[in-house]
């Protein structure tokens, strides 16, 4: 199975929880289950990452929140490991 992420930075000083709050809300009304929802912080604001199941899923989110981009897919499931 792919899923395909989706990347949103938050700029310093703009409304985190209600940024949160929006995509959640979103998220509840579209009846869309996120496969994983990531939170970070960097030097350039917050970060999140938001995995979905499908593409359409994740275009969905795209245009809703104008995301510049979507995302390559990438397989999900255990990494890996580098020897």
């Amino acid at each position: 199975m792919r899923t395909n992420e989706i990347r949103i930075r938050v700029s310093p000083g703009s409304p985190l929880g209600e940024t949160m709050n929006k995509m959640r809300t979103w998220l509840d009304r579209q009846k869309i289950q996120p496969r994983e929802f990531k939170t970070g912080v960097d030097g350039k604001g917050y970060a999140f990452t938001i995995a979905f199941s499908n593409e359409d899923e994740a275009e969905l989110f795209r245009q809703q929140f104008q995301v510049p981009e979507l995302t390559t897919p990438v397989p999900s499931g255990p990494k890996p490991s580098a020897t």
